[in-house]
């Protein structure tokens, strides 16, 4: 599976499941690594090992870990009768999700992108999308700022346009559009999927005339400023946590973990020293994402979720799995708390316990994520697999389950 490929699974919800391939070892018991001071320079890079195989790690339920006494605050999924919501991300404090509203039945009524509050739940419109074929593909949040972006052209999504909203003027301006070619029609290119920290948002895009595939430009906005600057040609799913950005470089040699594809090597950029280093011993990830000086990546076959520091000192696989029907993807990391998104599990893991923690087993795909201090994870209703079906069918989107959150600052050390 080219890198290519694997950033064009990223679409909106509902998530299609990646190819399965080769099973994957069990997790490590290596240490995790605290995060870096903010204005550290980028350690050189030095050759590990692949993570030990050691089966040593089972999962245990949130109760278990953190105890009865935090208790998650719940909203419902449905906003009434005829509009549900789809959770994208939630805000740093954990006061607000941010995603979809839309009409239960699909096709019927444009979306609109709003704010959830979890504790009054009103429900504030930041956007409403032009026509009932415009959906959100992806979005993030700050403390000042939400981002996002829209398109409608099935499958691949090319026209999109990317919009950013400040909180605090409630002001919304257009960032950036979708590249065209001579004739005016938007070019191929991955998901636009924004990341946003501090004000700058960085997204991959297609490059016009381009005879190399992987013609994909990564780009950065100051939002205050409004300056774009790129800062490769042949890179995918950037990522970003002050002061670093990181994306994926397309290498001319062939992977060794997904034959038949170009080598995908993560590079890491420092924005204030503007300091560059390519790590060495992570090829080809599927998915991943950074905060502090520690990397979340998923391999290449989805089978393994992994850990590793700027200075590739450490690598610790904290999830696994043998099931063929399983694969993981979307990781966000928070100081406490890594997230991924799953088919058969929402888990955790608790870089402060070290452990894996189970939040909901056996009900399917399920969503969570983390940001800032905040965990937010979908809980799935009652209704029978006779009546989702049947739903599904009459073109009605699940309406009875509900989001959790916990503020994850204030989890307990020990249980």
């Amino acid at each position: 599976m080219s890198m290519l490929l694997a950033a064009c699974a990223n679409p909106p919800t509902p998530t299609p499941r990646p190819p399965v391939s080769a099973q994957s070892p069990a997790p490590s018991v290596v240490s995790s690594t605290p995060a870096a001071d903010p204005a550290a320079q980028i350690p050189q890079p030095s050759l590990l090992p692949a993570p030990a195989e050691v089966h040593t790690t089972s999962a245990v339920d949130w109760a278990t870990a953190w105890g009865n006494q935090l208790q998650p605050q719940s909203v419902p999924v449905a906003l009434d009768d005829d509009q549900v919501f789809v959770p994208i991300t939630i805000t740093p404090d954990g006061h607000a999700l941010v995603g979809s509203a839309i009409a239960r039945q699909f096709g019927t009524a444009p979306g609109r992108l709003v704010l959830y509050e979890i504790q009054s739940r009103a429900v504030t419109e930041l956007r409403r999308l032009p026509t009932p074929m415009t959906q959100v593909i992806g979005a993030a949040v700050d403390q000042d700022w939400v981002v996002w972006s829209e398109a409608a052209q099935q499958p691949n999504f090319v026209d999109w346009t990317l919009y950013a909203y400040n909180r605090a003027t409630r002001e919304t301006k257009q960032v950036a559009a979708a590249p065209t070619d001579q004739a005016g029609k938007p070019i191929s290119g991955p998901y636009l999927l924004p990341r946003l920290d501090r004000g700058v948002v960085v997204w991959a895009e297609g490059i016009p005339g381009t005879a190399d595939q992987f013609g994909i430009a990564i780009k950065t906005a100051n939002l205050a400023s409004g300056a774009i600057e790129s800062l490769s040609s042949s890179g995918l799913t950037p990522a970003i946590s002050w002061p670093h950005i990181a994306w994926v470089e397309i290498q001319a040699e062939e992977s060794a973990q997904a034959p038949g594809a170009r080598m995908g090597r993560i590079v890491v950029q420092n924005l204030e020293s503007g300091q560059k280093a390519t790590l060495q011993t992570i090829d080809t990830p599927l998915f991943f994402n950074l905060y502090g000086d520690t990397i979340v990546w998923i391999n290449v076959s989805g089978k393994q979720v992994v850990l590793t520091d700027l200075a590739e000192t450490r690598q610790q696989v904290i999830a696994h799995t043998d099931d063929l029907d399983e694969t993981f993807q979307f990781p966000t990391i928070n100081e406490r708390l890594v997230a991924w998104v799953g088919y058969k599990k929402a888990q955790v893991w608790d870089r402060r316990q070290q452990r894996l923690i189970t939040l909901e087993d056996g009900k399917g795909q399920i969503t969570e994520f983390v940001n800032g201090q905040a965990l937010a994870w979908a809980v799935p209703g009652s209704v029978s697999a006779e009546q989702r079906k049947a739903d599904r069918q009459a073109g009605l989107r699940p309406n009875d389950g509900q989001l959790n959150v916990l503020n994850t600052s204030q989890l307990p050390g020990q249980p």
